[in-house]
C-alpha cells in the first residue's frame, strides 16, 4: 500500500478500504493541518461521491470463487507431474541418479507446500476481490436508493415551494389590488379635503365683500343724509332769495324754472333715501359681467315690488347713442325695462329712482345692459352688470341670489 500515490491512498481512505494502522497514518497526515493533504481529501471525497452517478452497479459473478480453485488445482497438478518425471529419470544413469531421487524428494514436498500456499493465497485474493466487488455494489446500490430518495423529497419540496410561491402571488395581487383601491380612496378623500378648503376661504371672501358693501351702504345712505340737508338748506336759500328778489322778475322766473327740477329731485332723494332706510328693503349687488369690464350697481326695492333705486359705480360713458338700461326678470320668465342711465365724462357715481310694474310677481333676475336706443322691449346679448351670486342654485331659490334685508 505504501507504494500508492498520496491521492490513491486518499481516494481509498474516503471508500473505507484501508486497514486500521494505514488508517492512523492517513489521520495523522490530516492533524497536521496540510492544505494539500485537505485538498487531496476534498477532491477524493468528491470523486467518490461522484462514482455511483458514473457506473452502473456490478455484482462479482457467483462461481468466481469455484473458477479460482479449479485454476488452483490445474496449477498444482501441472506442477506435480512436471516433478515425477524429473524423479524417474533413464535406465542408463543407474543408482546414482536413484540416489538423487532419493535425495531431491524432500525439495518436491517442499515446493507442493508453496504451491499450495500459493492456490490458498489466490484464492483469498479472489474471494477478497469478490468481497469488496460485492461491497461497493452494495454501497452503489445504497447511495442509488438515498439518491432516489433525495430527488423524491426534493421534487416533494419543490412541489410544495411552487404551490406557496403561487399561493403567496396571488396574495400579492389581492394585496396589491386592494392597496390601489385604498390609494384611491386617499387620492379622493385629499381632494374632498382640497375642495371644502377652497368653498372654506371662498365663503369668508364673499362675507368680507358683503361686510364691505354693507358699510358701503351705511356710508351711502350718510351721504344721501347730507345731500337731503343740503338740498333743504339750498331750497331754504330760494326761498329766502324769492322773498327777497321779488322785483327781479326776471331771477325770480329763472329761479322758479329751477325749483321744479329741484322738487323733483329732492322727491326722488327723498322716496330713495326712505327705500333705503326701510327696514324690509331687499339689496341686490350688481357687479362687472365681462373681464375688461369695470363697475358695479347696487338694487334696492321695498317689500311690495313697488318702487326701485339704482346706485351705479365707476362705468363708462356709453358710446354714441348707447345708453345703460336696467332690466328685471320675474318668475314668468318676462323681462322688463326699468330705466335707463348713462355716466357723464367723469362722473363716478349715479342714482336713478323708478317705479316697478305692479302685479308680475317675484322678481328672480336683476342686470343692467348696453342699449343702442330707447325703445328695445327685448335686453340685448352685452350684459354689463349681473347678479353677484352666492353659491349655485335656481332662479329665486333660497341662498341662490345675494338677497338680503336690511334693517337700518
Amino acid at each position: 500500500m505504501s507504494e500508492l500515490g498520496l491521492d490513491d491512498r486518499l481516494f481509498l481512505y474516503a471508500a473505507g478500504g484501508l486497514e486500521a494502522d494505514e488508517c492512523e497514518a492517513i489521520e495523522a497526515r490530516l492533524a497536521e493541518r496540510d492544505p494539500a493533504v485537505r485538498a487531496a481529501l476534498e477532491r477524493a471525497e468528491a470523486m467518490l461521491a461522484r462514482l455511483p452517478l458514473a457506473l452502473e452497479p456490478r455484482l462479482p459473478a457467483r462461481d468466481v470463487g469455484a473458477r479460482l480453485m479449479a485454476r488452483a488445482r490445474a496449477e498444482l497438478e501441472a506442477r506435480g507431474g512436471a516433478t515425477q518425471e524429473r524423479v524417474g529419470g533413464t535406465g542408463s544413469m543407474g543408482s546414482g541418479l536413484a540416489t538423487q531421487a532419493s535425495a531431491g524428494t524432500p525439495r518436491s514436498a517442499w515446493s507442493d507446500r508453496t504451491g499450495w500456499w500459493a492456490a490458498a493465497a489466490a484464492v483469498l485474493l479472489g474471494l477478497g476481490i469478490a468481497f469488496g466487488g460485492f461491497r461497493l455494489g452494495h454501497r452503489d446500490e445504497q447511495s442509488h436508493l438515498a439518491l432516489a430518495r433525495a430527488e423524491a423529497s426534493a421534487r416533494a419540496l419543490a412541489t410544495s415551494a411552487e404551490a406557496r410561491v403561487e399561493e403567496l402571488l396571488r396574495d400579492r395581487e389581492t394585496l396589491e389590488s386592494r392597496l390601489a383601491v385604498l390609494e384611491d380612496e386617499i387620492a379622493s378623500l385629499r381632494t374632498r379635503d382640497v375642495d371644502l378648503e377652497g368653498l372654506e376661504r371662498e365663503f369668508e371672501e364673499r362675507l368680507e365683500s358683503e361686510r364691505a358693501l354693507a358699510e358701503a351702504a351705511r356710508a351711502r345712505a350718510a351721504t344721501l343724509e347730507s345731500e337731503l340737508e343740503d338740498l333743504a338748506i339750498r331750497l331754504a336759500s330760494v326761498a329766502r332769495e324769492l322773498a327777497n328778489e321779488r322785483a327781479s322778475r326776471e331771477v325770480l322766473e329763472a329761479r322758479l324754472e329751477r325749483i321744479p327740477a329741484l322738487e323733483a329731485r329732492l322727491t326722488a332723494t327723498v322716496r330713495a333715501l326712505d327705500l333705503v332706510r326701510a327696514p324690509d328693503s331687499a339689496l341686490i349687488e350688481l357687479v362687472a359681467e365681462q373681464g375688461g369690464e369695470r363697475g358695479s350697481a347696487s338694487v334696492f326695492w321695498d317689500r311690495g315690488l313697488r318702487h326701485c333705486y339704482l346706485h351705479a359705480r365707476s362705468l363708462a360713458p356709453a358710446a354714441g347713442e348707447a345708453t345703460y338700461a336696467l332690466w328685471v326678470e320675474y318668475l314668468s320668465g318676462r323681462r322688463v325695462r326699468i330705466t335707463d342711465f348713462d355716466f357723464a365724462p367723469g362722473e363716478r357715481e349715479i342714482d336713478a329712482f323708478a317705479d316697478l310694474p305692479v302685479g308680475l310677481g317675484e322678481i328672480t333676475r336683476t342686470f343692467v345692459t348696453r342699449e343702442t336706443g330707447p325703445d328695445a322691449t327685448t335686453p340685448s346679448d352685452e350684459i354689463v352688470l349681473s347678479e353677484l351670486v352666492v353659491e349655485p342654485g335656481t332662479p329665486g331659490a333660497a341662498g341662490g341670489r345675494r338677497y338680503e334685508r336690511r334693517a337700518l
